[in-house]
């Protein structure tokens, strides 16, 4: 069950709020211009990078230049809310394993492999009323994805950049329950009470593969992205710039290699430190 915060009304003429201490992978965020698109994405390179977090260190964001100008400038009292995950898995180009599902993985590889070995990651939040309500309106001030790296493997860091998603997908247990690179999702309605390999079906393909690398499946255009440095249980907090974009049941993004030589992995749902999303809103 997701969690829900609503904090208490800002001045006009405040700093921007800082995020919620109760809150799980609360980091300090850089400034800076917007970088282009990974090679999952076909973008290109852009603007400056953000300064250096002196608090932990761990990611230098190049986030873009805020939120919605018109809701930000005529807001005189903005709100915030922090979405949770609720489904997270990350998909693998590898020809070996494009079917396989890793939905009940606890960590998340964000990798630029070269030869087909790379991999992108998804991240779903529990949808609500009032978010929804507020990108449909242009109401939307500010968002920022925040999550916190884990050390499975040997992962060097690097760039990384978000998108938000158009398509719908399915979390899955793994196996061939759920999204993988090629597919969605998996069509478990002839299972009982366990969904499982035996009764599950292939659902509707990505276009193209890996989660897509545009319409109809995801935004074009990142929405932010951040220089992962410091790695192992450490908080990253990546600003997102509009437009802002969820479909009529879902709001999830996808976290894609920004270089040729990135790899980092990110803590999932399954390891009991879940991300979220911070949404600044005028209401």
């Amino acid at each position: 069950m997701f969690r829900l915060v609503l904090l208490g009304a800002l001045a006009i003429g405040c700093a921007p709020p800082e995020f919620s201490a109760a809150t799980e992978g609360d980091a300090a965020t850089g400034g800076g211009g917007q970088i282009g698109d990974s090679s999952f994405g076909g973008g290109s390179g852009g603007a400056a990078t953000g300064g250096m977090d002196g608090g932990t260190g761990a990611v230098a964001s190049t986030g873009g230049t805020g939120g919605d100008a018109a809701a930000e400038a005529g807001c005189a009292n903005p709100q915030k809310v922090t979405l949770v995950v609720e489904a997270d898995t990350f998909l693998v180009e590898s020809l070996g394993v494009q079917s396989i599902n890793y939905g009940d993985s606890t960590h998340l590889k964000v990798q630029e492999g070269g030869n087909g070995a790379g991999s992108v990651a998804l991240f779903r939040f529990q949808k609500s009323a009032v978010v929804d309500s507020a990108i449909a309106e242009g109401r939307i001030i500010s968002m920022a994805l925040r999550l916190v790296t884990s050390l499975p493997a040997e992962p060097t860091g690097g760039s990384v950049a978000v998108h938000f998603m158009r398509a719908d997908w399915d979390e899955g247990k793994g196996s061939y329950t759920g999204a993988t690179w090629k597919h969605k999702n998996a069509d478990c309605s002839s299972c009982g009470s366990v969904k499982d390999d035996s009764c599950c079906k292939w659902g509707a393909e990505w276009q193209p593969p890996g989660g897509g690398s545009g319409t109809p499946d995801r935004v074009p255009t990142p929405a932010g992205s951040a220089v992962v440095t410091a790695l192992g249980s450490q908080p990253v907090t990546i600003p997102l710039v509009g437009p802002y974009y969820d479909s009529a049941t879902q709001l999830s993004v996808q976290v894609v290699p920004n270089d040729a030589t990135v790899k980092v992995w990110f803590a999932a749902v399954e390891s009991g430190v879940p991300g979220s999303m911070e949404v600044t809103y005028c209401p």
